[in-house]
């Protein structure tokens, strides 16, 4: 994590969640104190979403009415107080298919590179890949 990214963080002020992750390392021996391969974002107390990066934040920042953010290997779902799902950053791809149909979902989960997904009636949905290759 950059100074940069640390002086921004001390800005952030009026937070309900925040959510850290990672990007796996795209070569091999690669750092993951890269700032390119960390990821943080939180939701404000107003329902809105800020993350660290340029690109990340550009795609949250239309995000509203959020109720939860989980993050997995470079992306960001975000579960909204209407129980629909929105995924931002890597490998949103892999997630966007699966979980179009998604909706009365009361808790997400990520992990590497998918997420889950409990419903209002306690089903389990699941979108995206459970196979991990490293970089």
């Amino acid at each position: 994590m950059t100074t940069q990214d640390h002086e921004a963080l001390a800005q952030w002020q009026g937070f309900k969640k925040v959510e850290s992750g990672f990007r796996s390392p795209l070569k091999e021996g690669a750092s993951m104190a890269n700032q390119d391969a960390l990821l943080m974002a939180g939701i404000r107390n107003d329902g809105t979403v800020i993350a660290l990066g340029a690109e990340l934040n550009r795609e949250v920042s239309a995000w509203t009415k959020m109720k939860d953010i989980e993050s997995g290997d470079g992306f960001l779902a975000g579960l909204k107080e209407d129980g629909t799902v929105v995924i931002a950053g890597k490998n949103r791809q892999l997630l966007e298919k699966e979980k179009a149909t998604w909706t009365g979902i009361e808790d997400i989960a990520c992990g590497l590179t998918f997420c889950v997904g409990v419903t209002e009636d306690g089903r389990v949905l699941f979108a995206g890949d459970v196979r991990f290759t490293p970089g």
